[in-house]
């Protein structure tokens, strides 16, 4: 967890250099500036830094993917998608369209990464957590968490001595009600 927490920070300071560099070009650039372009990039430039401090606590003190930041980085990865494909087809300066689309790949990169389930990474008590409590909002969503699940049980026989593993508390000496 430490290696990925800390090519995320690289990667999301990168991102951050990449949104410096595309509010100079912006204001350089007055050919496909709008009224609220400048503002626009700024605001996205402190919502990095706020990215890069949620994203280190999120994985400093949970054990599932940060359902903030899925939220929040899913739908403006689509509305950046959307604006670099329009900076490409009007022809803005390829330096602003460049740069953005860069900024677009990495917030793509620091989706994915922020969307995978931390379970390789985990210590001590929290070793032993089930899927369904490592697995993140889109996992949830997408049922994707169920995967591991499936595959255990089509490799592997269950029975009542030995069930597979679905809740972290389950106990498998309990009763069990039978019809």
């Amino acid at each position: 967890m430490v290696l990925i927490s800390f090519n995320l920070k690289i990667i999301i300071a990168i991102f951050s250099a990449l949104n410096i560099a595309l509010l100079v070009l912006w204001g350089r650039n007055n050919r496909c500036r709008t009224k609220a372009t400048m503002g626009a990039t700024a605001i996205t430039l402190v919502s990095n830094f706020s990215l890069g401090a949620l994203s280190y606590y999120e994985h400093r003190h949970a054990v599932k993917p940060s359902d903030i930041l899925a939220l929040f980085l899913l739908p403006t990865l689509l509305f950046d998608a959307a604006q670099c494909r329009s900076l490409w087809l009007i022809g803005c300066d390829r330096a602003v369209t460049g740069v953005f689309s860069a900024a677009v790949a990495l917030k793509t990169v620091v989706f994915v990464t922020e969307s995978y389930a931390k379970t390789k990474w985990l210590m001590g008590y929290f070793q032993g957590s089930t899927p369904e409590h490592t697995s993140g909002l889109l996992s949830h969503a997408s049922s994707y968490w169920l995967n591991p699940l499936l595959w255990k049980g089509k490799n592997q026989r269950s029975s009542l001595k030995k069930p597979l593993r679905l809740i972290s508390n389950m106990n498998h000496e309990q009763d069990v009600i039978t019809n």
